[in-house]
C-alpha cells in the first residue's frame, strides 16, 4: 500500500472512529434523533443506534488491521453511499433537523453535509485505487500519515463549522 492510499485509510478511520464515539457519547440524543427521522419503523431506533455506532467501529478497525483494509473500504463506501441518501431525504423531507453525524443535535442539514460525504466517497475510491497501485508500507509512513490524515478527517467531519467560519451563516444555502 501507498501513501495514497494510507492517507485515505486513516483520513476515513478517524472519520468512522470520530463519529461513533461522539455518537456514544450521546447516546440517548443519538437514539431519539434516528427515532424521529429514520425513513424505517421509529420502533426500529432503539435497535438502529447500537447497529450504526457497532458498524462505524468495526469500519474503523477494519481500516487500521492489515488483512482486512480492503472490507474496511467497501464497507466504508457503501455506508457513506447510504449515509449520503439518507441526508438527501432529510434536506428533502426535514430540512430542519440535524444530520445526527455526532449524535447530537447539531445544525440543520444542508448541502455542505452532501458534499463532505461525496468528498469522502472520493477519498475511498481513491485510496483502494492507490491500494492496489502499491506495495506495503512501514510503520514509520503512518506514523508520518497520521498526523495530517487526522487533521483533515476533523476538518472533513466538521466541514460545516469549517465552512461557516469562513463565509459566515447567511451563505450555507440549503439544496
Amino acid at each position: 500500500m501507498g501513501p495514497a492510499a494510507a492517507f485515505g485509510q486513516v483520513i476515513l478511520a478517524v472519520i468512522f472512529g470520530w463519529s461513533a464515539i461522539l455518537k456514544f457519547r450521546g447516546f440517548d440524543v443519538f437514539r431519539r434523533h434516528l427515532r424521529d427521522t429514520a425513513p424505517v419503523l421509529p420502533a426500529l431506533a432503539a435497535y438502529m443506534a447500537p447497529v450504526v455506532i457497532g458498524g462505524e467501529l468495526c469500519i474503523t478497525a477494519s481500516l487500521l488491521i492489515p488483512p482486512f483494509y480492503w472490507i474496511g473500504l467497501l464497507l466504508a463506501e457503501v455506508s457513506l453511499a447510504g449515509f449520503t441518501g439518507y441526508l438527501i431525504y432529510l434536506m428533502r423531507t426535514r430540512p430542519t433537523v440535524s444530520c445526527g453525524c455526532s449524535g447530537t443535535k447539531g445544525d440543520p442539514v444542508s448541502w455542505v453535509h452532501v458534499v463532505r460525504n461525496v468528498t469522502l466517497m472520493l477519498v475511498g475510491g481513491v485510496s483502494g485505487w492507490a491500494m492496489m497501485q502499491a506495495h506495503s508500507l512501514s510503520l514509520a509512513y503512518y506514523l508520518v500519515l497520521v498526523p495530517p490524515g487526522t487533521a483533515i478527517g476533523v476538518m472533513l467531519f466538521n466541514l460545516n463549522a469549517v465552512t461557516m467560519f469562513f463565509f459566515g451563516t447567511g451563505n450555507i444555502r440549503r439544496v
